[in-house]
């Protein structure tokens, strides 16, 4: 499973400060201390624990298994809290990062 907060849709819809900041585009090469840092932290938990959710959802009832969870340009774990709330979906749905 990868994880994006860098570039596609967001999973949260208009009202978030994830689709208010446009941050989910990569335009500059500091997109992390420009971008992706306007984005208040309970939203980056929110979009990743729903793109978790999602993916776990879609595929209950598949034999296809997930070997692990990353993350688009290791985003999670340049930041503590992220990679702390990443932690604890990986203990909860049983799959390693």
């Amino acid at each position: 499973m990868h994880l994006s907060l860098t570039a596609g849709k967001t999973t949260l819809g208009h009202h978030s400060s994830v689709t208010k900041r446009r941050t989910l585009n990569l335009k500059t090469p500091n997109w992390y201390f420009t971008k992706v840092k306007l984005v208040k932290k309970r939203d980056q938990i929110k979009e990743i624990t729903k793109q978790v959710e999602s993916f776990v959802e879609y595929m209950s009832g598949h034999d296809r298994l997930v070997d692990h969870i990353s993350c688009h340009h290791g985003l999670t774990h340049l930041n503590k809290y992220l990679f702390e709330h990443l932690c604890s979906l990986s203990e909860h749905y049983d799959i390693p990062i």
